[in-house]
């Protein structure tokens, strides 16, 4: 049977392995034949059934089946339809692409009070009550008259410094400043955050922010230390924004506005804000030009003591002179001009009772390692700090041992410059604290304490003590003065008394004792050496003028020739040179003009007006000094000249003194009057 079937010999009982069998391809002829004999079914449409109430329920999804059947025929139509949509979005964006920017001008004059009245009553009819949406509503306003407006500058430099709310119309203005007092500060501060956000969001859709700018300086001007009560917050903005420097310069603008109107709030937003933003270098020219324009708009800076407490004032002593942040050296120097009026402001009203607070951080930034121009600074400091508050030699005593570098820096200094500081400071205050120090300095000895501190000290301490106990060297010089100014009032107290110069003391002594005599003979050599003197220069001036003449003049005139000819020959040679000095000048010119139109202007006019008053005041005393000047002269020709004298000279003398007694006596006895009037 297994022979039959398999046609060979099997082994019963063993399993024989399947061995796989390759299918063979089939060819394309092959594959036509398969195909067309296969079954095929017919699609045939479904019967239909008969309606029933239930249809209502079953039309929903039948309707639903029949979309999802035909959204794949329809696909090709979204596609067309989703194309269409894309070319009618795109077409606004590219017409408001296409849209100029308007000049800021013509846009500002058409914002209308009676349009902002309208927005204001829609928004309080809306809204009773609700204040902060009302104003809201009248900042978006404003933005959004002036949204086509181009912003090429987010700080405003070359403008005013209240611009751009000075050009917009008084009413407008005065509508929304009367809006805003009757506001609490509560909504004031809210309202000024909230203008800061939208305006940077404004800005990251590429809108103009005019408008909301606008609305930030009204609330400044109504509150100008708006921007202090939220400081945290404000850090916060700034620090999220400092690698979009557009960004970062408006919110800055923004916080200092309230500067323009208080001196107090423009220098807390400065210290809070600003100051810490000179780290980042593409803002840091800013605050460094905030402050110089801040305290040159207020003259008067009394009114901003008491603001910089020691915690604000000693970073910007080290910003100023350690260079803390690598500012430029252009900023640099821009800090280091206004920092005297900023320590003049942190040294507050009573410097007699506040450097004693500051004498400790000046100390211990004396060190031997610091750089020179903060020593330069630190040292003055520390000189006027024992000057003014006798309380600091107080405080330095009790510095002394944990300060010993930083107090030997500061002896050394006393040591180099003591011919004037020791004029300036109190000498027994100043010998006391030396002679603690010297106490202090051998009890550091004594302990085993030899290190270059306590020997240094030690040596500047004995010093001053040798300087302070040397006597002064005698002056003759005062002693002189002295002299003769007491002669001279013991001379003039003897003409006041007596009638006049002849019959006084002092002519007396000088005709007993001959002295009047030799007086005499010297007027009398004088007079003949300058007689003879004058009569030699009238016969041999003339003489050797002709003879100079002869022998220079043709030199002189070759000389002159040969000036001309070679002024004109550097005229021509630096003709383009003087052409481009020209340009170059005319364009330094207006680009100063540019920087402040203002400014400017009323210098011209300022100008003007005082070489007006100048003209009229130059020609009258003009005048004067012509009709003197001849009168002096005649009087001269017939009182001197006329007839010269040694008589005559001494008879002007006592008449001129005669004067003066006069005068003198006058003074006396107006000061008797006033004195017993006063003490009456």
């Amino acid at each position: 049977m297994a022979a039959v079937t398999s046609q060979s010999w099997s082994v019963v009982g063993k399993s024989t392995k399947k061995t796989k069998q390759t299918p063979q391809a089939l060819t394309k002829d092959q594959k036509k034949s398969f195909i067309s004999k296969m079954p095929r079914i017919e699609a045939q449409a479904p019967v239909k059934e008969s309606s029933t109430i239930y249809d209502a329920f079953l039309g929903k999804s039948s309707s639903d089946k029949a979309v999802s059947n035909s959204a794949k025929n329809a696909a090709g139509e979204v596609v067309k339809k989703n194309v269409v949509n894309k070319k009618k979005k795109t077409e606004p964006n590219n017409e408001k692409k296409k849209e100029k920017p308007l000049p800021f001008e013509e846009v500002i004059s058409k914002i209308d009070r009676n349009d902002l009245a309208s927005v204001l009553t829609k928004s309080q009819t809306s809204f009773p009550g609700n204040k902060d949406v009302w104003l809201k509503d009248l900042a978006s306003y404003l933005n959004l008259k002036m949204e086509r407006v181009a912003e090429p500058d987010p700080v405003f430099r070359d403008k005013p410094k209240d611009f751009p709310l000075s050009k917009l119309e008084s009413r407008s203005k005065d509508l929304i400043m009367n809006t805003l007092k009757t506001c609490d500060p509560a909504t004031i501060e809210h309202l000024y955050y909230h203008c800061i956000q939208t305006m940077l969001t404004e800005m990251g859709k590429g809108v103009s922010t005019y408008g909301y700018r606008i609305f930030l300086q009204c609330l400044a001007w109504q509150r100008p230390s708006v921007a202090s009560s939220k400081v945290h917050q404000y850090l916060e903005l700034l620090k999220g924004n400092q690698n979009r420097p557009v960004k970062c310069l408006s919110i800055l603008w923004a916080l200092g506005l309230g500067g323009v109107k208080d001196l107090r709030a423009g220098l807390r937003v400065w210290l809070d804000l600003m100051l810490p933003m000179t780290s980042v270098r593409p803002l840091a020219s800013y605050p460094v030009e905030y402050i110089g324009i801040l305290l040159q708009h207020h003259k008067d800076h009394k009114s901003a003591y008491g603001v910089m407490t020691i915690r604000d004032f000693f970073p910007v002593l080290d910003l100023v002179f350690s260079n803390s942040m690598n500012l430029p050296h252009d900023l640099q120097k821009k800090l280091v001009s206004v920092y005297p009026q900023i320590k003049t402001i942190a040294f507050g009203a009573d410097p007699k009772s506040s450097l004693r607070l500051f004498f400790p951080s000046f100390l211990s930034r004396a060190t031997s390692d610091a750089r020179s121009p903060l020593k330069n600074e630190v040292l003055p400091c520390l000189v006027t700090c024992l000057m003014t508050d006798k309380m600091c030699f107080s405080v330095w005593r009790q510095m002394y041992i944990k300060h010993l570098p930083q107090s030997s820096v500061l002896l050394e200094h006393l040591s180099k410059n003591w011919a004037t500081v020791s004029r300036q400071l109190e000498k027994k205050l100043l010998h006391e604290t030396l002679r603690s120090f010297s106490v202090t300095n051998d009890e550091l000895t004594s302990q085993g304490h030899h290190g270059p501190e306590e020997t240094g000290c030690g040596q500047l301490c004995k010093e001053l003590l040798s300087r302070m106990g040397q006597t002064t060297v005698f002056s003759w010089f005062w002693v002189l003065f002295l002299v003769v100014g007491l002669v001279a009032a013991i001379i003039a107290y003897d003409v006041y008394t007596s009638y006049n110069f002849r019959v006084s003391r002092t002519w007396r002594f000088l005709e007993e004792y001959g002295i009047l005599a030799v007086l005499q003979q010297g007027w009398i050599k004088v007079s003949a050496f300058t007689q003879k003197v004058l009569s030699w220069l009238q016969v041999n001036i003339p003489f050797y003028y002709a003879r100079t003449c002869e022998a220079v003049g043709p030199y002189f005139r070759q000389t002159k020739d040969k000036l001309i000819e070679w002024y004109w020959i550097v005229y021509d040679a630096t003709k383009v040179q003087r052409q481009w000095i020209t340009a170059k000048t005319l364009q330094f010119i207006s680009w100063a003009y540019h920087l402040s139109p203002a400014f400017w202007e009323q210098a011209q006019d300022s100008c003007l007006t005082a070489w007006q008053v100048a003209r009229d005041y130059l020609l009258l005393i003009w005048q004067f000094l012509v009709y003197y000047c001849k009168l002096a002269y005649v009087w001269i020709i017939e009182h001197l000249i006329a007839n010269f004298s040694f008589e005559k000279v001494v008879r002007l003398m006592s008449s001129l003194l005669l004067k003066m007694q006069a005068v003198f006596a006058s003074i006396v006895q107006w000061c008797i009057t006033t004195i017993t009037t006063m003490t009456a």
